[in-house]
């Protein structure tokens, strides 16, 4: 967590338990059985000088009641706090008013049901209020209930109240005048308290975004709630909503301690890592956890009291398994488990004091009475530091860990790295993709992908009756530096080889621009060799687009990749075409559509392929010509091109002075020649 922020948190904090625990905790009074307001005072902590009683129903009239029969004992604490009780509690005090300020009887505690204030002066009922939180109403005092005193001289004052929690009461006098700043101030104070629970909920969740560590969630929830819970207790809540079912504000403190303490087990079980190193613990812990569920739903339909009674007993089951938790996880040894003990305590301690009020087992004071709020803050403020230790420390033994595996994953890496490279010199890497696998461990016999490619076939010619005469050893050597040449053009015109056949070679493409470019820089390269008797190496290129389908073929103990398809025959029987058409480059019209833009080719003719019904079109390509008929042929393109289409329309003479006016720019064109070579037959069959 940021320094800054925590600094901010820490001297919020401060502030908090100075506010709410010096401004709204007035002196006591002095100690004598009567309390006398002067002028001299502010306000004065008045329940030391209230008796209490608890007779049940008091009949009343104009006149006060005979009280002295009944057995009201002293209360010895700041603040009245008589622990649960069925019956109606009753506290009576009279008080001496020596000057003429207006004083108010201020009640600060909404969780009572009915509570009714009497005045007596001279033994007269001089005024009479009355509250009663258990009927419906969007109408709800905040947790302070005002009394304004109307007696002078010789008062008394008659409070009764019934609840079904606690009956735990602060009653102070106060001046007209100071009433409001001290409401200010407490009210100040409570808004940092939930300034801070809120301002950790909003860092924590954007925590929990970044670093995905679901501790940090159940964090926020934890706090969540438990801002819900004393929005409920300290009447918040009722002043904003209301009291919108009977008895609804009892119920929701209950739930709300509920969800509170079910969080509070989830988030100690997460950040303690319970489930994985002590799972006999994550049993009972998961069995209180899912107890939390009935509890909740029961809470809706058992009478009040027994549902107060629950709400009290699960936070005690869960603060018990946090206790446990915490503890074994100390003794083996877990780091952050020092920081969530000490936030615990914090709030364990402060809550004890509180149920010790609430039970009256010790004098309340504005300590006591607010006691589960300061350890609370302590508590969040501390988690929240715990849950940044604990990432530091999980990381730290990851870093550990990671370096104790580095030289093994290196090792495995290396190993890896070694057989995929030896893989894919028996198999592609692009085949293994277009098979949808990420590794050649994942392909399988049958393993096949239907897709449309470019095919590449090229071989040198009449290489086999050079391979009879100079031997085995001569020819390997020769083909692998021949082969090691082609491969690079393949692969920088994104194809691959899929098998090399003797002096022949396969390839693939994507498209037909890439098929036709590597062909191009091929024939280029293979240009450049001799043969190893001297002679110039002459290879062909014929190249075919088309659907095909790529997989395995084989048996479980012995498969091969392979590509099977039309479009394979045809890219090679066009390739064997270049012997016949006495052409470097060949492709057909399927390819040509691809790469319709390209200059430097020309439809020859069209011809049906053997095992072929359909014609097909084939294409020179002369990009590697010399420079002189290159031109030639881009000159003349339209002439031949004509030639052909009269030729196909039977008018052979036209089409024969076409291919004269091409010769006449270059006569060292090949399908020139024998295109007039053809019509010349021709016209001499018909003669």
């Amino acid at each position: 967590m940021n320094n800054n922020f925590k600094t901010f948190l820490v001297f919020t904090q401060i502030i908090f338990v100075f506010l709410v625990g010096f401004f709204t905790s007035p002196v006591s009074a002095e100690h004598s059985d009567t309390l006398v307001l002067s002028s001299e005072m502010n306000d004065a902590i008045a329940a030391g000088k209230f008796s209490s009683s608890f007779i049940g129903e008091i009949k009343f009239s104009d006149q006060i009641p005979e009280l002295e029969e009944i057995p009201f004992e002293k209360i010895k604490s700041d603040y009245v706090s008589l622990g649960l009780q069925e019956k109606t509690v009753w506290l009576k005090t009279d008080y001496i008013q020596t000057d003429n300020s207006n004083w108010v009887l201020e009640l600060t505690d909404p969780r009572h049901e009915f509570l009714t204030v009497r005045e007596y002066c001279d033994s007269k009922l001089i005024q009479y209020k009355e509250l009663d939180f258990r009927t419906v109403s969007k109408i709800w005092p905040m947790n302070f209930f005002d009394f304004p005193l109307q007696g002078k001289g010789t008062c008394t004052i008659l409070i009764s109240l019934s609840s079904s929690d606690a009956v735990t009461l602060p009653i102070i006098f106060r001046k007209a005048e100071s009433l409001s700043r001290a409401r200010f101030l407490k009210n100040l104070g409570f808004g940092l308290f939930f300034g801070i629970l809120f301002s950790l909920s909003i860092y924590n969740f954007l925590l929990f975004l970044s670093i995905k560590d679901i501790a940090y969630l159940w964090y926020v929830c934890y706090i969540m709630t438990f801002s819900f819970f004393y929005a409920v207790v300290y009447g918040y809540f009722g002043f904003i909503f209301g009291n919108p079912l009977e008895n609804s504000i009892s119920r929701l403190i209950m739930i709300s301690s509920i969800l509170t303490s079910l969080f509070a087990l989830q988030f100690a079980k997460t950040f303690l890592q319970i489930s994985s190193n002590f799972p006999a613990i994550a049993k009972v812990v998961n069995f209180t956890l899912v107890s939390a569920f009935p509890l909740l739903i029961v809470q809706i339909f058992v009478p009040l009291r027994t549902g107060i009674l629950l709400g009290n007993i699960y936070p005690v089951l869960c603060v018990i398994m946090v206790i446990i938790s915490t503890v074994t996880s100390l003794r083996s040894g877990y780091k952050p488990a020092r920081y969530f003990a000490l936030a615990w305590a914090f709030l364990l301690i402060s809550i004890n004091f509180f149920v010790a009020e609430n039970l009256g087992l010790i004098s309340a004071n504005a300590f006591t009475h607010y006691s589960q709020l300061f350890g609370t803050g302590l508590e969040v403020v501390l988690l929240s530091l715990a849950l940044g230790y604990r990432i530091n420390d999980l990381r730290q033994k990851e870093a550990l860990i990671r370096e104790e595996m580095i030289s093994k994953e290196r090792q495995a890496l290396e190993k890896e790295k070694a057989s995929s490279a030896s893989f894919q010199r028996f198999v592609p890497g692009q085949f293994i993709k277009i098979l949808g696998k990420q590794s050649i461990l994942e392909v399988k016999t049958g393993d096949a992908n239907a897709m449309q490619m470019a095919v590449l076939f090229t071989d040198i010619r009449g290489f086999t009756s050079l391979a009879e005469k100079i031997g085995t050893r001569e020819t390997f050597d020769f083909l692998n530096k021949y082969l090691a040449k082609m491969n690079p053009a393949i692969e920088k015109n994104n194809g691959f080889i899929d098998k090399f056949i003797g002096d022949a070679i396969m390839a693939l493409f994507p498209d037909g621009a890439s098929a036709v470019a590597a062909a191009v820089e091929m024939q280029k390269l293979a240009s450049q060799f001799s043969l190893p008797d001297g002679q110039p190496l002459k290879s062909g290129f014929g190249v075919h687009f088309g659907e095909l389908i790529l997989g395995t073929l084989g048996s479980d103990n012995r498969l091969e990749t392979t590509v099977i398809g039309d479009t394979v025959n045809s890219a090679s029987r066009i390739e064997a075409l270049t012997k016949e058409y006495n052409c470097d480059i060949l492709i057909s019209g399927d390819v040509y559509k691809t790469v319709s833009d390209y200059r430097f080719m020309r439809e020859i003719d069209t011809i049906k392929l053997r095992g072929k019904t359909k014609p097909v079109a084939i294409f020179e390509v002369f990009e590697n010509d010399e420079e002189t008929i290159k031109n030639a042929k881009l000159q003349y393109m339209s002439l031949f091109l004509s030639a052909q289409s009269l030729f196909q329309a039977g008018e052979l003479e036209k089409a024969l002075l076409n291919l004269k006016q091409c010769q006449v720019y270059s006569i060292h064109d090949l399908q020139v020649a024998r295109w007039i070579a053809r019509i010349d037959q021709i016209i001499l069959k018909k003669d």
